[in-house]
């Protein structure tokens, strides 16, 4: 049997508890990779912006952004040139989408992701199956160390929404609460619309 309040975890991993262990090994992982919401330095402020694309606003990275700019002051150099205009490449496919991530401990009290979605018939926000949106709410973890990591995460959320407030209205993000307390609200799409057939079409003669 696994003992959960011993021994305590550093954050190197080393711990002879294997969940311990293996909770400080992801999170080393997360923290690498440069785009971790919940580490304490926030380094990752300084990696990512908000795009206004189309409609909407899209969290893309900075160096995305830059491979744009370059790829448009390029396009620009070469109608320059030719004294022509050139048909305008899709600079927006060179925008990198920002993946963050974030450890934290599913709220069972709050969780919808059975195959169902625990579907009872329709409603005004699922009028049809093909509508239904998978969620759960993700609270802070208990260990010591994800705990911190958490409040830095919750902190760095806010700041990513204030980025793209409009007008000092009311945010409108991932947050919400469980409980009382600070909580992820995630999402998955069961059904998305197909754009292309995934069968092969044979003529018959």
């Amino acid at each position: 049997m696994t003992n959960f309040k011993s021994p305590q975890p550093t954050i190197d991993g080393s711990s002879t508890d294997p969940i311990t262990r293996r909770f400080m090994e992801a999170r080393n992982r997360l923290v690498a990779t440069d785009f971790y919401l919940g580490d304490p330095a926030k380094t990752f402020k300084d990696l990512v912006m908000w795009k206004r694309v189309g409609r909407g606003n899209r969290l893309v990275t900075k160096e995305s952004v830059i491979a744009v700019e370059k790829a448009q002051q390029a396009q620009a150099a070469a109608e320059a040139a030719s004294g022509e205009a050139i048909l305008e490449a899709d600079t927006e496919a060179l925008l990198e989408p920002a993946v963050l991530s974030v450890i934290v401990l599913i709220d069972q009290d709050d969780c919808w992701l059975t195959p169902c979605g625990y579907w009872k018939g329709p409603t005004a926000f699922t009028p049809s199956f093909e509508d239904l949106k998978l969620s759960f709410q993700g609270k802070s973890a208990t260990n010591s160390i994800l705990f911190q990591d958490f409040a830095a995460a919750v902190e760095g959320a806010k700041w990513l929404m204030n980025e793209v407030a409009l007008g000092g209205s009311a945010n409108q993000g991932f947050l919400g609460l469980s409980k009382g307390s600070d909580a992820f609200k995630f999402r998955h799409v069961v059904f998305e619309v197909r754009t292309k057939p995934s069968f092969l079409a044979i003529p018959i003669y």
